[in-house]
């Protein structure tokens, strides 16, 4: 009778550790099942394990004998360092240390945090895997990440996001957050930290609203690189080139930079829809107070500049020139005068003109 119950003590302490290296800390219920020809164990109430430096809590626990799985629901926490995890359900596979979370889902660590309905994390190596409205929070560097699915790999600290993907970077000292949305969001994280995106990429900044097939943007330095057909609108201008750069400082535009075939046109007039239009190989518009404050236009300028009366404000006629370098100015935003350098050739047009206007852009 003695050996009789030791066998079944013995027996049920086995089933109390559904895997080499995990331990039953705790329950308020074990219970016991045969079915279809396996032994089910239920553990209920405030569940314990522990493997390793990991501990697992939950309400409900269910695995057999033979299981490489533990199912997990109700209240579901997981704890690694200063890793934790919480979901309203989790299969984890003890010998892998794989934990695959449903619904709910929330994860802490010490400089990150992320919500998702449907997340896999490997306790062993770190990689991790969100799906459903995924939200990542880079606390240090001040990154807000969201997103449909997402994969995190900790060896080389890269993460994708894709499906609706933005990027948010904001600073507590600026009311202007930095907006970047694309089909697919990739993260370095690193001593460098930059973010890459791909695809219908739009980023928005105070005044700042630009496009492009592709852009980087560096976090620490604040500067966004754009390509593939990238345009930018400023205020009352709008950029083109075969490269837009972006210079910020504490989430304030002070430079956009465009290289090649640099092309930027600024309203002149509203009624009659003209344009001022300055081309170049490289312009810059330099920004003071988020307002423009200078356009440069370097190498191979041209410039079609509209001329107001200063007292009336009626159209005075065009003029187009060329030069070396031309440069408009803008007081408090608005346009204010243009000044031409360095071997410049032009033709005045008065507003009374009726003839054909020649622009050689």
């Amino acid at each position: 009778m003695i050996l009789k119950i030791a066998c079944i003590l013995l027996f049920s302490l086995v089933l109390s550790v559904p895997a080499q290296g995990v331990k039953l800390v705790h329950a308020d219920k074990n219970i016991g099942r045969y079915e279809h020809g396996q032994q089910f164990r239920i553990l209920e109430g405030k569940v314990m394990f522990l493997q390793d430096s990991t501990e697992i809590h939950c309400n409900l626990a269910e695995y057999t004998e033979i299981s490489e799985l533990i199912s997990l629901s109700g209240d579901v926490v997981l704890i690694d360092g200063q890793s934790k995890i919480w979901a309203d359900r989790v299969k984890y596979w003890p010998e892998d240390k794989i934990a695959e979370c449903y619904d709910q889902v929330r994860m802490r660590s010490e400089n990150d945090s992320l919500a998702a309905d449907f997340f896999r994390y490997s306790f062993r190596t770190e990689d991790a895997e969100a799906a459903g409205k995924v939200f990542i929070l880079d606390k240090p560097g001040q990154v807000e990440i969201t997103g449909n699915k997402s994969k995190y790999i900790k060896t080389s600290q890269f993460s994708v996001v894709s499906g609706q993907a933005c990027l948010k970077h904001f600073k507590e000292d600026s009311s202007d957050t930095l907006i970047i949305t694309a089909d697919i969001l990739t993260h370095t994280e690193s001593d460098k930290a930059f973010a890459t995106a791909r695809g219908q990429v739009r980023i928005e900044q105070g005044s700042l609203e630009a496009t492009s097939d592709s852009a980087v943007y560096f976090i620490k330095e604040e500067i966004a690189e754009l390509i593939g057909q990238p345009a930018a609108k400023f205020d009352n201008s709008k950029m083109s080139g075969e490269k837009i750069l972006v210079f910020m400082d504490s989430s304030a535009i002070h430079k956009i930079d465009i290289r090649e075939k640099a092309r930027a046109t600024t309203l002149a007039d509203s009624l009659r829809q003209n344009y001022n239009l300055l081309t170049g190989r490289r312009i810059i518009m330099h920004i003071k107070n988020k307002k423009p404050e200078l356009l440069r236009s370097l190498n191979n300028a041209t410039s079609i500049y509209y001329l107001l009366d200063e007292e009336t404000s009626q159209a005075q006629g065009d003029n187009y020139a060329t030069a070396d370098s031309i440069r408009v100015y803008f007081t408090g935003g608005e346009l204010d005068s243009i000044a031409i350098r360095g071997g410049a050739q032009g033709i005045y047009y008065p507003d009374s003109y009726k003839g054909k206007r020649i622009y050689n852009e």
